[in-house]
């Protein structure tokens, strides 16, 4: 069970794919798991189930959200919703407010992906998270880095063409 000392870990996402990583997350001892998303019954209920905080926000990625979220003295955000725009702010507006927090983006745009994570330092970004959702975690871990390539599993897609 997380205590209030704990580093926190922010999930921004509505989807199952957000869930898995929280509850994936929360199974790591030591660190609390905040999921921010917007309002919705149902799924604040499977977040508060899996042992994570669940805070609604009308705009995710609005300052005001990401400051109830504790973004400023997180360790690690997740950006896992479906919109690569709210993915995107969010993170940068993590990282203004916390120079020192781990980024793992989500991403559709696989030419963005790279660029963003060229550019971005300590950050992951995942191009699409149908392929490795336990890569999620290792990601999460401040201090890692794991090329997009990895996360996606684009490797072993091209040995794959290749025969």
């Amino acid at each position: 069970m997380a205590e209030a000392g704990d580093p926190v870990m922010v999930v921004v996402g509505g989807g199952a794919i957000a869930l898995g990583a929280a509850q994936e997350l929360c199974a790591l001892q030591g660190h609390r798991v905040v999921v921010l998303w917007r309002q919705d019954p149902d799924f604040g209920r499977a977040v508060e189930s899996i042992g994570a905080v669940h805070i609604a926000a009308a705009r995710p990625d609005s300052v005001e959200a990401l400051n109830r979220a504790g973004v400023r003295d997180a360790v690690t955000i997740l950006a896992l919703s479906p919109d690569d725009q709210l993915n995107l702010h969010a993170a940068l507006l993590a990282r203004d407010a916390n120079p020192r927090i781990r980024i793992v983006l989500r991403q559709f745009n696989r030419t963005l992906a790279h660029k963003i994570e060229q550019n971005l330092p300590n950050c992951s970004v995942l191009c699409r998270c149908r392929g490795r959702p336990l890569m999620l975690p290792r990601a999460a871990i401040p201090g890692a880095r794991w090329p997009a390539d990895r996360l996606c599993g684009a490797r072993r897609r091209k040995l794959w063409r290749r025969r």
